[in-house]
């Protein structure tokens, strides 16, 4: 399951994948009593074999997934009324085992949306488009080379203020971004960061503080404020934790 909020409707979603392979999406009705709307069916013959990630976007949500190592999206518009869907999923044109949707930012040039994918060889891809023009996006691999059994993607921002002025605070805060890595050799989390919004990189490395072993794939999170974070379960039993511990650390 993956909440997205959006910013002109201010509602909250929750996506998941049902047990026959769809993508279903359910709305939060009244958050003091936790009162969510029924399942509803995102459009699409597709079969999906992965999770759905989200995202908001000033026309909607993109959602991304993965079905037979091929990555898919899908455009969900929030406009007053009954929420409209693009026919079918798009296909991305890459081979992937898992795909991801960043929170979205923008530059002076208007709105983007960033994706990463691990391909097959376990190789990070990214790309990133303008919302609801993904058919024909082009991927390049990270820089920094690397392995990945997992992969995870989070920027900073407040993520119901899309700031479009560099003048505006929260415009450098929306371009920071990590990619998280759990490596296939020590199962341990590396991170590849970026403070331009995607157009450079750090390269692969642990996180301050040394090396971090997980036992799960990593989530990225962000914050208003530009902050980034790693959250993991630690994967061995070494002081000053124990394994299976959630742990969350600020990594930008």
């Amino acid at each position: 399951m993956e909440p997205s909020g959006h910013a002109r409707t201010q509602r909250l979603v929750m996506f998941r994948v049902g047990d026959d392979g769809h993508a279903y999406y359910s709305f939060l009705l009244d958050r003091n009593s936790n009162r969510w709307s029924g399942w509803s069916r995102v459009p699409g013959s597709l079969y999906l074999t992965g999770e759905v990630s989200a995202t908001y976007s000033t026309n909607g949500i993109q959602l991304a997934t993965t079905a037979h190592n091929t990555p898919y999206t899908q455009q969900m518009d929030l406009r007053p009324g009954r929420p409209l869907f693009r026919p079918d999923w798009a296909a991305q044109g890459i081979d992937a085992r898992e795909f991801r949707v960043s929170n979205n930012f923008t530059f002076t040039a208007g709105e983007q949306v960033f994706f990463a994918s691990l391909g097959l060889t376990n190789t990070v891809r990214i790309a990133r488009t303008r919302p609801g023009d993904d058919r024909n996006t082009r991927y390049t691999e990270l820089p920094g080379g690397g392995r990945c059994e997992s992969v995870a993607i989070g920027r900073g921002g407040d993520p119901g203020h899309l700031a479009t002025s560099p003048f505006d605070p929260g415009y450098a805060a929306q371009q920071n971004m990590a990619i998280g890595c759990i490596s296939p050799n020590d199962h341990q989390l590396y991170l590849n960061r970026s403070t331009d919004g995607g157009n450079t990189w750090s390269g692969w490395a642990h996180s301050t503080g040394g090396p971090s072993p997980s036992d799960a794939a990593p989530e990225i999170h962000g914050f208003p404020g530009g902050e980034v974070f790693a959250v993991l379960s630690w994967g061995s039993d070494t002081a000053p934790f124990t394994r299976h511990m959630i742990v969350m650390k600020r990594v930008m």
